[in-house]
């Protein structure tokens, strides 16, 4: 949260800039902006808006042909690459990443966490139709496809999209409303 402070001109203006230098992790975000003004009577008014921000110019997108597989198949997994007004942007190079999640658990809630298997499992060149990336899973999961895409000025803007292969030990599951008693 940042707050900035002002005086209004002649005419009631009062112009307010801020500079987004990086935006952890690439996705897009909302910006909520208020502003309160209140006048020599202490009279207030207030106003608020919220904004998109894209951490690039660029936006890539992932389409799957479903969100799960059998152990062992493989599964198509659409890539383009578009700009803020929708136009498709060839010739942009895109990783395609794999992460196997796991889960740990706590007294209240379960916690996803990345595992350590990450690796690149596909790598195109964008084009006006979308590139397709064959994939293979062999192990039962969640895992997570992560495409990054660079624009003219290097800032990078991502996309994930999770995959689920059935099979193997279901995550622990603990019942938070039992209670044991020893005696």
């Amino acid at each position: 949260i940042r707050t900035l402070a002002g005086t209004t001109n002649a005419a009631g203006s009062h112009h307010v800039r801020t500079e987004l230098v990086r935006v952890d992790p690439p996705f897009s975000a909302r910006l909520l902006v208020e502003a309160q003004v209140q006048d020599v009577s202490r009279q207030v008014g207030s106003a608020r808006t919220t904004l998109l921000v894209h951490p690039a110019a660029l936006n890539v997108g992932l389409r799957l042909s479903r969100s799960w597989v059998r152990a062992g198949d493989t599964t198509a997994v659409g890539v383009i690459v578009v700009d803020h007004d929708g136009r498709t942007m060839a010739g942009r190079r895109i990783e395609l990443v794999r992460e196997r999640l796991t889960w740990t658990w706590s007294d209240y809630r379960s916690t996803k966490l990345q595992a350590g298997d990450e690796a690149v499992v596909c790598d195109v060149v964008s084009a006006a139709e979308p590139a397709f990336c064959t994939l293979r899973f062999d192990q039962p999961g969640t895992y997570r496809l992560r495409a990054d895409v660079r624009d003219d000025a290097g800032r990078v803007s991502r996309t994930e999209a999770t995959l689920w292969v059935p099979g193997g030990a279901a995550p622990m599951r603990r019942d938070r409303h039992s209670l044991e008693v020893t005696a």
